[in-house]
């Protein structure tokens, strides 16, 4: 670890902890490495110096200058008049190579103030003056920035009095940001509690804010329509970009605490309307100080599952600042980011938040989200059976019409027959008129006149056997189109959403099919395709 990130860490962990950090810096106070003692002691300059004296007096007999100097520094830092009674009988004992030094320091606390000083003593002499109390700073945000330098995230921004045309640079971390529980954007006004300094390495006076607040009432509808107006004129939230929540989801991912009561309404109604999902909970702060890094947390783990299909965010009503996690900009933007689609349900109808603004489906109350996601049960079997008696009718349809196709097609075969039989029958008469114009000759041609009759009613004999044959084939051709025949024959129908089945592209992996069999039908699910190989 370098030094600067020594540094951060530092800085990170009395913020984080407070005076709770001195267990931890105590550690490195004793560490073979001066480098790492010498930013301990450094670290110890954040605290009054009755916490700190026990352990920083103990560094002034380090066998290290440059942990000495920090020492020494440190108490002055410490402004405390037992600090500079301490340093004042250190003199008795101070390495020669470190009496200028001491010296130097001693004047930071008035002590023979006379004398030139280098510029690093400046700073430090006006960061000694300017004290480690922390002040409070009334005024309006801007320029508000945010930059990464190694594992840390830091805000910048200015503060300014537009009355008085004044402003001062003030800076802080993500996590105190975080901690402060708002989202500053320009032109919000807040109040900063931070202590002054000059940096020596640039020589900028900024404050090192530890916590921000909104000032005066109406500030944080304020702040909630400034954060608004900017995240609206981004495009966060556009309605083209939105995804497209995915009708009846099989896994659900949610995003409330475990005992808010957001939760057992969500699940309650979700049981209820239907059954048989996989949900995918990951718990979350919904109010707090933690709050915003556990809903981010939340929304970026529930993103790695491919399995889940939407996230749902939510949690109860409550005031204003109760909701200030679902207003919060870190958390508009992870829900922007989000691959799956996102569902707000925060609050109670009434209630507005950012994140219902950037989701991509909003409900009024967590009870809301169940029912948008999932449709109740009873309304499925309504939709059934909608469909099925759909399906009866256009199979009845289907039937009467083949039937009038058969009727037609008797009719046209019943007209065929009567007018063979005319045709024969006027044959016959033919015949009849010329047998008697022919009576002289029947005698003698009697035999031919036999042959010919005989071979007459051989042929009327096979024209109606082939006739009978054509309606016995027209019958059984007729009662083909009667499927309930082929399915007793031990056939099947096979639909899929009231369509036919014909190949193995017609279905995928998980589709639901309904297959009609002779003595009822049978739902069922796919779960392999074999198509035949050619």
């Amino acid at each position: 670890m370098t030094g600067k990130q020594l540094d951060q860490y530092f800085q990170t962990l009395i913020q984080q902890k407070g005076e709770r950090a001195l267990y931890s810096i105590q550690v490195f106070l004793t560490h073979d490495k001066a480098a790492l003692r010498q930013k301990a002691v450094k670290a110890l300059a954040s605290f009054p110096f009755e916490k700190i004296k026990d352990y920083v007096v103990p560094c002034l007999d380090d066998s290290t200058a440059s942990v000495k100097k920090e020492a020494i520094t440190t108490l002055v830092v410490t402004r405390d008049e037992e600090a500079k009674e301490v340093l004042e009988n250190y003199r008795l004992r101070v390495d020669p190579k470190l009496t200028d030094y001491l010296e130097t320091s001693l004047k930071k606390f008035g002590v023979e103030a006379s004398g030139v000083l280098s510029v690093w003593d400046f700073t430090q002499y006006i960061n000694t003056l300017v004290g480690q109390e922390p002040v409070q700073i009334e005024g309006e945000v801007s320029a508000f920035q945010t930059s990464t330098f190694g594992a840390n995230q830091w805000v910048f921004f200015d503060l300014k009095d537009e009355e008085k045309n004044a402003k001062i640079r003030c800076f802080t971390n993500i996590y105190t940001l975080r901690k402060s529980r708002i989202s500053p954007v320009d032109g919000m006004r807040v109040i900063v509690t931070g202590k002054p300094r000059l940096s020596a390495k640039s020589g900028v006076f900024s404050v090192n804010v530890d916590l921000i607040e909104l000032s005066g009432e109406g500030e944080l509808l304020k702040a909630f329509e400034l954060l608004k107006a900017k995240l609206y004129q981004e495009g966060l939230f556009d309605a083209d970009r939105k995804r497209a929540v995915p009708e009846m989801p099989q896994t659900i991912g949610l995003i409330t605490s475990q005992d808010a009561a957001a939760y057992k309404d969500f699940m309650k109604v979700l049981t209820h309307r239907m059954g048989g999902l996989d949900i995918y909970f990951a718990h979350a702060q919904v109010q707090g100080v933690r709050a915003v890094e556990t809903i981010i947390e939340a929304i970026e783990r529930l993103n790695s599952y491919p399995e889940v299909e939407v996230i749902v965010l939510t949690r109860g009503g409550g005031a204003m600042d109760d909701l200030h996690a679902f207003n919060d900009e870190q958390v508009a933007r992870a829900i922007y980011a989000s691959k799956k689609p996102v569902i707000s349900a925060v609050g109670h109808e009434r209630d507005e938040t950012i994140a219902d603004f950037v989701a991509d489906m909003r409900a009024s109350t967590p009870s809301n989200a169940a029912e948008l996601l999932t449709p109740h049960r009873r309304d499925l079997m309504d939709q059934v059976s909608g469909n099925v008696n759909r399906m009866q009718w256009a199979l009845q349809s289907e039937i009467s019409r083949r039937d009038q196709a058969v009727d037609q097609a008797v009719v046209r075969m019943e007209r065929g027959v009567r007018e063979m039989q005319y045709r024969v029958e006027r044959a016959i008469q033919r015949f009849g008129q010329a047998l008697v114009l022919a009576l002289g000759t029947i005698e003698r041609n009697k035999m031919q006149l036999d042959r010919i009759t005989y071979m007459m009613n051989q042929s009327v004999t096979q024209s109606l056997e082939r006739y009978a044959v054509k309606v016995d084939h027209l019958e059984r051709y007729i009662k083909s189109f009667d499927h309930t025949q082929t399915l007793k024959r031990g056939y099947s129908i096979t639909r899929f959403r009231g369509k036919i089945v014909s190949t193995t592209d017609d279905v995928a992996f998980g589709d639901s099919l309904q297959t009609e069999l002779a003595d009822g039908t049978v739902t069922s699910a796919i779960t392999k395709i074999h198509p035949h190989e050619d």
